[in-house]
C-alpha cells in the first residue's frame, strides 16, 4: 500500500474551511477483508490523530462512544459518511458503501459494526 499523508478536518464545510482545526492522522486501521478484497462487510476503518496544541480532536469537536451489534433504521439521502448514533450516544454504524450508499434515495446502508469492527477499534484505541 502506498504511503498517503492524511489529515482530519473537524466539521469542515463545502467552503473548505476547517473552523475547529486540522489534525494529522498518525495511523490508520483497516480490516484485512477490506485491504485484501474490498469486501463490503469490512468497509470500516479507524484513524488515530495526533494531538494539536496539546488537545485531542474530541476536545474541539466532541465525540461519541463506539458500540457494536445494533440494528439501525434507514436514513434519507445526503447523509453518506454520517455516524448512526443510538439513544445512548454510541456510534453503531457509518452510512455509505454498498450501492453508493443506497439503491434509491430513501435507502441507506451501513456495515454492521460487529466483532471485527470492535477488535479493530480496540487496536486503534490502544495505539499510543
Amino acid at each position: 500500500m502506498a504511503h498517503v499523508s492524511l489529515t482530519f478536518a473537524g466539521h469542515s464545510g463545502a467552503d473548505g474551511r476547517a473552523p475547529y482545526g486540522v489534525w494529522k492522522v498518525k495511523r490508520r486501521f483497516m480490516p484485512r477483508g477490506w485491504v485484501e478484497g474490498r469486501r463490503e462487510d469490512s468497509d470500516v476503518a479507524f484513524a488515530v490523530v495526533a494531538p494539536r496544541g496539546g488537545k485531542g480532536v474530541e476536545d474541539a469537536v466532541g465525540g461519541y462512544r463506539f458500540a457494536t451489534g445494533f440494528a439501525c433504521p434507514g436514513f434519507a439521502g445526503s447523509t453518506s459518511g454520517s455516524p448512526w448514533v443510538n439513544g445512548d450516544g454510541q456510534v453503531v454504524g457509518i452510512l455509505g458503501g454498498h450501492e453508493d450508499g443506497g439503491t434509491t434515495p430513501d435507502v441507506s446502508y451501513s456495515v454492521v459494526l460487529g466483532a471485527q469492527a470492535g477488535r479493530l477499534y480496540r487496536e486503534a484505541a490502544g495505539d499510543p
